[in-house]
């Protein structure tokens, strides 16, 4: 059985997915690993966020983090998080 997981869960797991790889070869490719480092979490957690795992989510101070190491404001993360609710 697979795990429940709350739609705001998939959103930022789909957004970090898609910040961390870009589709342009422009952009730096970021790991888990190297995201973990940047908010001082660990990489299991980082993954957790992406999967959707239930009752994982960023906290209002990850988010903070993440829009500081993605150079992006908090309404564009939003935003792209919101995308993935109608997928």
């Amino acid at each position: 059985m697979r795990p429940v997981t709350t739609e705001r869960n998939k959103d930022y797991g789909r957004a970090l997915r898609i910040l961390r790889w870009p589709s342009t070869t422009t952009k730096a490719r970021m790991t888990q690993g190297d995201l973990a480092k940047e908010l001082g979490v660990s990489h299991t957690l980082i993954c957790k966020w992406e999967q959707g795992r239930a009752g994982y989510r960023p906290s209002e101070e990850h988010l903070k983090k993440l829009c500081k190491v993605f150079h992006i404001k908090r309404k564009d993360l939003d935003d792209l998080a919101e995308q993935g609710a109608g997928k």
